[in-house]
């Protein structure tokens, strides 16, 4: 069912039927068992949605607070999610939690940023839409370079998948890939037939699918997420 923020968009038709009488009742019971009706739910192609209308979640440290974009499996724990997409506002210092078996990039949107600090990493995040990788096995600490920061966040399960974080700056066609997510960051983009705008996007998952991505506003930029099996 559609919600203000999160809709499916179709691509095969709402039912297929195993086999269709002539009779022209067209009424249930003049079907009999063995010429029943199946109704075959749709496939996503992609589902959209719209960064202003996710609500935030507080930590439960209070340090800052997320919004979850996607996550997949669909209403997958963070113990077994293969990809998750979300938004944070890092208010706070403090450390990141540990995520075994998971890569993780961040990518600074907007604010001072932050200097993350642990085994291997001494990285200062302050330039905006510049994505860093590390991994989840890592304990992180994170302090503010100044007032809070607000970052783009891709976790991926290690064991079954790879991603690929792109900033797109003008038209692209991105090759096919089984799962992915687009976000327009600023300006106007066309992807295929949808219209995003800043703060819209769309995901796709287990379908691979391709897009050109089609912009003439010179400060455009977009992230674009895919993910493909793990080598």
């Amino acid at each position: 069912m559609p919600t203000p923020s999160v809709w499916w968009q179709p691509f095969l038709s709402w039912a297929v039927f195993k086999k269709v009488r002539t009779n022209p009742s067209c009424s249930p019971d003049s079907f009999t068992p063995s010429e029943s009706v199946a109704i075959v739910p749709p496939v996503p192609a992609f589902m959209r949605f719209d960064v202003a209308q996710i609500p935030d979640t507080p930590w439960k440290n209070k340090g800052g607070q997320t919004r979850e974009i996607a996550t997949w499996p669909q209403g997958a724990s963070m113990d077994h999610f293969d990809w998750r997409v979300s938004i944070a506002s890092i208010e706070s210092d403090g450390p990141f939690s540990v995520f075994e078996d998971v890569d993780r990039i961040i990518t600074l949107l907007n604010g001072d940023g932050v200097h993350l600090s642990g085994p291997g990493i001494d990285h200062a995040l302050t330039a905006a839409l510049v994505p860093f990788e590390f991994s989840g096995n890592v304990p992180i600490d994170c302090s503010l370079k100044g007032r809070s920061s607000r970052d783009f966040n891709v976790m991926t399960r290690r064991s079954r998948l790879k991603a690929d974080l792109q900033v797109l700056r003008g038209p692209t066609e991105l090759p096919a890939s089984p799962h992915g997510l687009l976000v327009a960051q600023h300006g106007t983009w066309q992807a295929g037939d949808q219209l995003l705008t800043s703060g819209q996007g769309l995901w796709w998952a287990s379908t691979p699918a391709r897009w050109s991505l089609q912009t003439s506003d010179p400060t455009a930029v977009m992230l674009a997420v895919q993910w493909r099996p793990a080598p």
